[in-house]
């Protein structure tokens, strides 16, 4: 007989779902009766039981949609967290991706390079946003990394400030008293900043550090939104992925499946959708 862990699954609700929205849109795919278990495990975070293991499996394997946003859940052994790279150079390997990314967790799957969605004039052509998926073992990622050189925003749910000078939370690189200006050399505050330099080149990557926490959020959701419609095709591509032993042996048992729709998903970009 399963455990009663085996029959949980855990995610991130979008704003505004209250538990019986839960319970109603997972019965609705599942059968009358199957929620056992509806349980907030902090704001936003919700963990569901339901009758049997391979219910949770199918949940986990399939999400669900809550407030028209596609919801992924996760095993309760952990939280996978789908990490959003936005506005970096196409021709950047996906290699360099994960290494950087490595810092801040293990990571759950290859990156997923989304096009523009179908009915679009584009459709089929990469949009230059790229998923991740992740089990973080940091707090977050910070709100923007350097990778071979190049600037790139990052976006995944409940982020927080982290230093990608220091990487210690509750701080952003400008505020960092260990970050030294391009431009004079001196510390305790970055090029765009500096009194000599007004316009310097750091200014791209405060753009998205001083952008406002409901901004933010907001543009999360939009995130989650978009990439559900990128391509439909990606879910089974990402089922695919398993099939063709892109993941490690070990990691199968805890990753069943993948789709880039869960946002967490977080690298967005307001412009990943045109």
């Amino acid at each position: 007989m399963a455990s009663r862990k085996a029959k949980s699954i855990v995610f991130r609700s979008p704003t505004g779902v209250n538990a019986a929205a839960i319970r109603a849109t997972v019965e609705k795919d599942l059968g009358a009766g199957v929620v056992t278990v509806v349980q907030e495990l902090q704001s936003g975070e919700y963990l569901v039981e339901v009758s049997t293991k391979d219910q949770a499996e199918q949940l986990i394997g399939d999400g669900f949609e809550l407030n028209g946003i596609h919801v992924q859940p996760s095993p309760p052994t952990g939280m996978f967290t789908n990490v959003s790279i936005m506005g970096l150079r196409a021709y950047i390997e996906d290699n360099a991706v994960l290494k950087e990314l490595e810092k801040y967790g293990v990571i759950k799957s290859k990156v997923i390079r989304l096009k523009y969605k179908m009915g679009h004039e584009l459709a089929g052509i990469e949009n230059g946003n790229r998923l991740v998926r992740m089990l973080l073992k940091t707090p977050s990622v910070p709100y923007s990394l350097k990778i071979e050189g190049e600037w790139c925003r990052v976006i995944h749910t409940n982020q927080k400030p982290i230093c990608n000078v220091c990487f210690e939370e509750g701080h952003r690189r400008a505020e960092c008293p260990s970050v030294v200006c391009f431009n004079c050399g001196e510390k305790r505050h970055i090029r765009a900043q500096c009194n000599n330099d007004a316009n310097g080149e750091d200014a791209n990557e405060d753009e998205m550090e001083q952008m406002s926490e409901e901004d933010r959020r907001m543009r999360n959701e939009e995130l989650v939104r978009t990439a559900a419609e990128t391509d439909k095709d990606l879910h089974d591509q990402a089922k695919g992925l398993i099939e063709e032993d892109n993941l490690d042996d070990d990691d199968d048992d805890d990753f069943n499946g993948y789709t880039s729709h869960g946002y967490e998903s977080a690298n967005e970009s307001p412009e990943q959708t045109m």
